[in-house]
């Protein structure tokens, strides 16, 4: 190789060499910039408050409305709502439904208002006569949800304990028809018990729920089977033995279905039967629509 060819060589390495020197930490400078820029956050920008108004409208939860109490407030402020509102007013003035029975001094469901018929989205239960919600983005109604007197919630209560007492399937559940054991049955114990439950859930115009039958791969199964118990269930599929009676074909599709649903068996100890069914006509019984609607009203999940 002649010298100037090798001199050729040598400045084309040199400059090589150089331009890593150089440029390499440019690159690594210009890495840090990006990353940094990537990973720098936009500041949030807190929502200003607003005022807002509308009622809260008091509901006993099976029998309707109660009275109506106007509100008004900055959006997003705590707002304290108890069982003895209702009673902080002259009857005379606070529009009282008279047809309503007295209510639980204890348990309470808050509920933003839902812009139709539905239960609207769940803003706190408890069960010590008052709860804290925060005022809405928006003006808007509220609902509470007050229970009846003198029945049975700590049953479902003492269920929540041991981590059922709510809902599990959406407050919307599909059903379809679908028989086991190769058995089957009439279909008038079955559409009663789904006209019982839906009459439950929509006791006064606010629906908290249904049970829409669907051809197939519902939420649940429901059907006949030939176990050795008169009800049976398994996962989701639940049923009523073959061979019963039409009374006590109702009184177990009722019972199987209100305890899947609401994740419950023998509620407290007691057959489920003995407390939501009427034995006399097999249908759910003022108990029975008492309880679902609570588990309904008190849980997370509203109708779509």
């Amino acid at each position: 190789m002649t010298d100037k060819k090798l001199g050729y060589f040598n400045s084309r390495r040199s400059f090589i060499k150089n331009s890593i020197k150089y440029c390499l930490p440019s690159a690594v400078a210009l890495s840090s910039f990006l990353t940094q820029a990537k990973c720098k956050k936009t500041p949030t920008v807190p929502e200003i408050p607003i005022t807002v108004s509308g009622n809260i409208i008091y509901f006993n939860h099976t029998q309707g409305e109660i009275t109506r109490i106007p509100y008004s407030g900055l959006s997003g402020e705590n707002k304290s709502v108890s069982v003895s509102d209702i009673n902080n007013f002259p009857r005379t003035s606070r529009n009282l439904n008279q047809n309503v029975g007295d209510v639980d001094s204890s348990r309470i469901a808050v509920r933003y208002a839902d812009n139709g018929q539905n239960m609207g989205t769940l803003a706190s239960f408890s069960t010590t006569g008052g709860t804290r919600i925060a005022l809405p983005s928006q003006s808007m109604d509220m609902h509470v949800f007050l229970m009846n007197e003198n029945q049975h919630y700590g049953k479902i209560d003492d269920e929540v304990a041991q981590g059922g007492g709510h809902l599990r399937y959406p407050a919307n559940v599909t059903w379809h028809r679908e028989d086991i054991d190769g058995v089957t049955g009439p279909e008038q114990p079955i559409t009663d018990a789904m006209t019982d439950l839906n009459n439950a859930l929509n006791p006064f115009g606010i629906k908290y729920g249904n049970f829409t039958k669907v051809n197939s791969y519902g939420d649940l199964a429901v059907g006949y089977h030939n176990q050795k118990s008169p009800g049976f269930r398994s996962l989701d599929w639940v049923g009523a033995k073959h061979n019963l009676k039409p009374i006590g074909m109702l009184m177990m599709f009722i019972t199987e279905i209100f305890e899947n649903v609401t994740m419950t068996a023998n509620i407290a100890g007691t057959n489920t039967h003995d407390i939501i069914n009427d034995f006399t006509t097999g249908h759910l019984n003022n108990d029975g629509r008492d309880l679902l609607a609570y588990v309904y009203a008190k849980d997370t999940k509203t109708p779509s």
